[in-house]
């Protein structure tokens, strides 16, 4: 079974450079990233990403997306196969400056080096809740991001059952006006499902992906991780 342990986030605002620091990990982790960023223009894009030197590949990327009028979003989700052991930080480069951004870290123990990431989804919903459903297998890690620029200060998001919330940046709604949020949850059949609901019906975008569980009797450790396709946009 594949285990997710969450590193940490770091918001910042007015940036074209997230990063988080202090990311540990160990030789045949898996190291995921998420990437979210706002902006009331089309938000920028995530052009590369590192880890202590190596790249971090493109799992999954949404947007730049308008989810509300004269607002736009975007999500991407990288990931490595740890080779050596190392404590680096994690380094994004976007093609502009950014409103907002968050930046968040996994870390799974467990996963298939071989073949690493499985299903991916999103959606853009209007909506009390946004979830998603992902095919994947017992034992594998279902990551989740999602962003609500509901505009309102009592505005309150919560995972829903089986999702944890790993981050989220006003769970109570005390008063900021984009929400953004982060979960896991291990899976234990088939089909999975990992989401969010809302106080109010609002806009958001939520994208998923699939960390695998590593094969029994395990396999070949290292080999170039594999380039998945970006996660087409349901609406």
């Amino acid at each position: 079974m594949a285990t997710p342990t969450y590193l940490g986030q770091n918001a910042q605002t007015s940036t074209s450079s997230p990063s988080l620091s202090g990311i540990s990990v160990s030789a045949g982790d898996i190291l995921a990233v998420a990437i979210i960023t706002f902006l009331v223009a089309p938000a920028p894009l995530v052009t590369a990403c590192t880890h202590d030197g190596e790249t971090l590949s493109e799992i999954a990327v949404v947007g730049p997306t308008g989810v509300a009028p004269n607002t736009w979003v975007h999500i991407a989700f990288r990931a490595r196969v740890v080779a050596s052991p190392a404590t680096a930080t994690v380094n994004a480069t976007l093609a502009g400056t950014a409103t907002r951004t968050l930046i968040a870290a996994w870390v799974v123990s467990g996963g298939d080096t071989g073949t690493p990431t499985g299903d991916t989804d999103s959606l853009v919903a209007s909506a009390t809740s946004n979830a998603l459903t992902l095919t994947t297998e017992s034992g594998a890690v279902v990551l989740s991001g999602i962003v609500v620029p509901d505009g309102w200060t009592d505005f309150a998001i919560a995972p829903q059952s089986g999702t944890t919330a790993d981050y989220q940046n006003d769970a109570a709604g005390s008063g900021d006006t984009v929400e953004i949020a982060v979960g896991s949850r291990v899976a234990s059949g088939s089909s999975t499902g990992i989401g969010w609901d809302f106080s109010y019906t609002k806009d958001s975008l939520h994208v998923a992906i699939v960390i695998k569980t590593a094969a029994a009797g395990g396999g070949n450790l290292f080999p170039p991780f594999p380039k998945q396709p970006s996660t087409l946009l349901r609406m």
